[in-house]
């Protein structure tokens, strides 16, 4: 069994925890993966996070480890 912590740039993914964690200047953000499920789901954590000051970078880390998880289904 491999490590259930992936990490991209400024995104974890930590699969034991159903978490996709973003390192941010205030902090780690999370985002329950239950709320990642959909595509709809998915543009709206993105419209979400496209207002924080932070998200232009994390953005390509946060879809590289979305493209991770997508791979997997």
């Amino acid at each position: 069994m491999g490590n259930s912590v992936e990490k991209v740039g400024q995104a974890r993914l930590e699969r034991e925890r159903g978490i996709i964690i973003l390192d941010t200047p205030g902090g780690d953000y999370e985002i329950d993966l239950s709320e990642c499920r959909t595509p709809t789901e998915i543009e709206d954590w993105k419209e979400h996070l496209s207002k924080k000051v932070w998200w232009p970078e994390v953005r390509d880390d946060f879809t590289a480890i979305l493209e991770a998880l997508d791979d997997d289904l």
